[in-house]
């Protein structure tokens, strides 16, 4: 067991920075931040080992297909109690994975997702989780970034000339 707040510190352990939280004034913009690939691990009554994106437990209820988004580590923020002036993490509230849009979330979806019963873009794939009172375990891994994604500075040096041997081609 873990809290919102470990999980982020364990995220940043392993090298990932967290980018921002939904924004919804003056207008909605989308969470960012790396992207997270989140596993679920659990052993089924007889035993047998099973792993699974979670997304694969998350219905599109228009679609009533997987969630095809991935999550985004928005990072969440702190808020100081002004009686106590103790500090806390929002996303220990109860927001550490979101399918619909939190400006507390850690790991938030990077698409509009509203919160309103009525509207609702997500609900459960119910057939497809364990019964309740299965122990799961939840793995939270950074992706790495994409030749796509890298900025001018992350490229890798190139091999000097001297280390490499020219290649001859003889005339036929």
């Amino acid at each position: 067991n873990c809290t919102a707040e470990q999980a982020h510190a364990a995220l940043l352990a392993v090298g990932a920075a967290p980018g921002t939280t939904v924004k919804f004034d003056p207008e909605y913009k989308p969470a960012t931040g790396p992207v997270i690939d989140v596993l679920v691990l659990w052993k089924d009554e007889k035993g047998k080992e099973h792993k699974v994106r979670a997304q694969e437990w998350v219905k599109n209820a228009k679609t009533e297909k997987e969630m095809s988004f991935d999550w985004v580590f928005a990072g969440s923020g702190f808020w100081t109690d002004e009686d106590t002036g103790k500090v806390h993490y929002m996303a220990n509230s109860g927001d550490l994975i979101c399918v619909s849009n939190f400006n507390t979330a850690t790991l938030d979806l990077p698409v509009e997702s509203s919160q309103a019963n009525a509207s609702l873009l997500f609900t459960a794939f119910t057939d497809r989780i364990p019964p309740r009172g299965t122990k799961i375990r939840v793995v939270m891994i950074p992706r790495p970034k994409k030749e796509a994604d890298a900025k001018p500075g992350d490229a890798k040096p190139e091999k000097k000339p001297e280390d490499s041997k020219p290649t001859e081609k003889k005339a036929e």
